[in-house]
């Protein structure tokens, strides 16, 4: 987790922290699926990148939706980990859930990024 951090804070720009994080994430869990939202503050919404996809997806970069519509939102705004451990319990968050069970997810978890005791945002 240190050397995502480390990562996290040396990167000068968008691209070198997706390369970072896709390169480090993958030795720490074995994911599926693995994106960055970062927060747009001119829409209020959260702006997704795709970082690494094992199975074929439909959800990919570019996608950009309100803060509360997505599980990323709610980790942004409170700067606290979520995970949801079973999807079909049910969700706030039918849109993305919809799309990520299609996708063959069954869980998932977000956590937030800092940098420097601030929010990490789209530029």
């Amino acid at each position: 987790m240190l050397d995502i951090a480390e990562s996290i804070s040396a990167q000068g720009d968008l691209t070198a922290l997706h390369r970072g994080v896709a390169m480090l994430l993958p030795r720490m869990v074995d994911a599926k699926f693995v994106d960055l939202s970062l927060y747009d503050a001119e829409r209020h919404a959260m702006r997704l990148h795709t970082l690494q996809a094992n199975v074929p997806v439909d959800i990919t970069g570019g996608h950009v939706l309100f803060v509360d519509e997505l599980p990323s939102g709610l980790a942004w705004q409170t700067q606290r980990p979520l995970l949801v451990p079973d999807l079909s319990q049910g969700s706030l968050w039918s849109k993305i859930v919809r799309l990520m069970r299609e996708d063959g997810i069954n869980s998932f978890c977000y956590v937030p990024l800092t940098a420097a005791a601030r929010r990490i945002e789209h530029p």
